[in-house]
């Protein structure tokens, strides 16, 4: 089963927006920042993390139905 850059690449933005909805919706219990690591420019707010999961998420789908995605069995 080969792995492709595409999907390696899908499953890391997919970790980084399930990490930054969980940093969202659990400020200042878990954490001190106020930003993401990537940028001082992208909030923690709680539209933009449901839209970047749901935008992750289509984008991972799309991968999946190109066969790029591989779930392991």
């Amino acid at each position: 089963m080969p792995i492709y850059t595409e999907g390696l690449i899908g499953y890391l933005f997919a970790l980084d927006a399930l990490v930054f909805f969980v940093m969202t919706f659990t400020r200042g219990w878990l954490h001190k920042q106020s930003s993401h690591w990537l940028s001082a420019y992208i909030p923690f707010e709680k539209t933009f993390a449901v839209l970047y999961v749901i935008l992750t998420g289509w984008i991972c789908f799309l991968l999946w139905r190109m066969q790029l995605l591989q779930f392991w069995r």
